[in-house]
């Protein structure tokens, strides 16, 4: 049987857009404005929307053990009525599936049961005790969607650290409650003022938070942080703990997002390849005057720093920086500090700097530690008149409608002609990814907007 559902507003590529939907038993076979309603039933939506299924990651099905409270049959038909079309439970369950027998038996009433898909957690410790001994990664793997003891944090750092390895080699994430009793120290509100003149049994503030993780830091330990939702952003806390941890942070607002961080570049992201990675780009004063980084000002290490700790990289990262620079014989009167390139301007006015890097425009040194060795290695690369083009590729074209977009934005004093409309210009010769059209449409209903 076939269905055309009506004049429908359609999730896609990051919004919504009007569109008709035909459905073909059990599956959408086309998506568009004015498609042919012969031999089909037309539903009329009068613009409601329609969105890809919903996903929950973190629900409580309580089946087995604890049905009183929630059952796979009534929790899986509450999910499928608020629209989600797979759900991972929680393992707080008797028994708790920590392993493949105990897991047969969620097993079986979720086959029995269950109204949507459903994908559990197998637990991470015996019993879900969050100590004494692990469970058997490996078995449980193929049938779970990840690793957790829910509401108990694993309380051995030794263990933990054991059990993240067991689990890399399956594939899986572990998805824990990071709460250590020990640090809680049976605290129950922030260890501030009000805590100490009230007489409440505080936990730690975040400074002492900051000292932890890096105490961890030295050990070998890596925090990287994740933030969830469109509200309450607190983009500079998570970067201020993922530094002191020597890890990465993400804020995940979307689907395309957690497919990116959590699924396509989940090594990437969180498992460092390398230690203390620095970058240091090298201007020739001969070619460039004067030059401003755009979008890491924070992240910019002074000279003498290039020799000390910095941050990790994880195995496949790539990343775009970009500088804005004002060439050298231009009327701009600028400071310009040079290392490799000398800091003598008698050297550059007498020709001894040009016969010798005369055709170089840059040089970017990267130094690092290989992850789990000592010894640093560094590696330097010359940009020179080869690698310049008056023609960049569409990554790159792509990069600079980013850049123009963000200054456009933010009114950065340095924005000069940049406009949203600038910015939507650069795209039109682009071969876009379905990632790079979300961009576009959200950058063509800014300027709209901009412009009433």
């Amino acid at each position: 049987m076939k269905r055309l559902l009506q004049g429908a507003e359609v999730w896609r590529d990051g919004g919504f857009v009007r569109a008709d939907v035909l459905v073909d038993g059990d599956r959408i076979a086309a998506v568009g404005l004015g498609l042919p309603a012969e031999g089909c039933e037309v539903v009329p939506l009068g613009g409601m929307k329609i969105l890809p299924g919903l996903v929950d990651v973190h629900v409580h099905l309580r089946e087995p053990g604890f049905t009183a409270k929630e059952t796979i049959a009534t929790g899986t038909r509450a999910a499928a009525h608020g629209g989600y079309t797979t759900v991972c439970p929680m393992p707080n369950l008797s028994p708790a599936p920590d392993s493949p027998e105990h897991l047969a038996v969620e097993l079986e009433a979720i086959r029995r049961d269950a109204a949507v898909r459903v994908v559990p957690y197998g637990c991470i410790t015996r019993g879900q005790k969050g100590r004494g001994e692990l469970v058997d990664f490996d078995a449980l793997a193929p049938d779970v969607v990840g690793f957790s003891d829910d509401g108990r944090g694993v309380q051995e750092e030794a263990l933990m650290r054991e059990a993240m390895r067991r689990v890399a080699r399956t594939g899986r994430p572990v998805v824990a409650h990071c709460e250590v009793e020990a640090l809680l120290d049976k605290g129950y509100i922030h260890d501030g003022g009000y805590c100490r003149a009230h007489g409440h049994r505080g936990i730690s503030s975040e400074s002492e938070l900051h000292d932890f993780v890096e105490q961890k830091r030295e050990t070998g330990v890596y925090l990287s942080v994740l933030g969830f939702g469109s509200g309450n952003y607190k983009d500079n806390k998570m970067e201020t703990l993922a530094d002191h941890g020597n890890g990465a942070y993400h804020y995940i607002d979307c689907a395309e997002e957690a497919r990116r961080v959590l699924g396509r570049n989940l090594r990437a992201n969180l498992v460092p390849l390398a230690d203390d990675v620095k970058i240091q780009v090298e201007f020739n004063p001969d070619r460039v005057k004067g030059y401003r980084l755009i979008g890491y000002e924070n992240r910019a290490l002074a000279d003498e720093e290039f020799r000390d700790d910095a941050g990790e990289v994880g195995a496949g990262h790539a990343f775009t920086v970009a500088y804005e620079i004002v060439p050298a014989g231009s009327a701009f009167e600028v400071g310009a500090s040079a290392l490799k390139y000398g800091n003598d301007a008698d050297d550059r006015q007498d020709g001894r700097h040009s016969e010798a890097n005369g055709g170089e425009w840059l040089t970017c040194t990267m130094r690092y530690r290989p992850a789990g060795t000592v010894e640093a290695v560094e590696q330097a690369l010359v940009v020179d008149d080869e690698s310049c083009t008056d023609d960049p590729n569409g990554d790159w074209t792509f990069a600079a409608a980013v850049i123009e977009c963000g200054m456009a934005l933010h009114r950065s004093p340095h924005a000069g002609s940049a406009t949203l409309e600038s910015a939507r210009d650069l795209l039109a010769d682009c071969e876009l990814t379905d990632q790079q059209q979300g961009f576009e449409t959200l950058l063509a209903d800014l300027a709209r907007r901009q412009r009433r």
